[in-house]
């Protein structure tokens, strides 16, 4: 029996036996799919619930759920360092990364632990 072990890093999977690296789709990355779509799949979603988007005037749209029932939408940018908030200015090395951070820490600006 071999056991691989895979190591999950942003937005990849890299197995450490066979060195192969996978792709890995966060269902709450919709970054190519119709606007309306991406709002109708965070209407489902209760406080802290969450899609990332396509924008046209940005690298891509952080919109979550607050917890009085609106949404909200930051924008994000990316510079040569890393993808970051608008309104954070904190840089991070991709949206994964920006996501699972806003995952883990209430974040002043969004007053509101983000939930996958």
């Amino acid at each position: 029996v071999v056991l691989c072990c895979v190591v999950l890093f942003s937005s990849y999977q890299f197995c450490c036996c066979c060195s192969s690296n996978v792709i890995v789709k966060n269902s709450w990355d919709m970054r190519g799919q119709e606007r309306s779509e991406c709002l109708a799949a965070l209407a489902k979603k209760g406080p802290g619930g969450f899609v990332v988007h396509s924008s046209r005037k940005s690298h891509a749209v952080l919109s979550f759920n607050r917890p009085n029932g609106q949404a909200s939408h930051f924008h994000i940018e990316e510079s040569a360092q890393g993808v970051y908030l608008v309104k954070e200015k904190m840089t991070f090395l991709d949206v994964t990364a920006l996501v699972q951070a806003h995952m883990m820490s209430v974040y002043p600006t969004f007053g509101i632990k983000l939930v996958g």
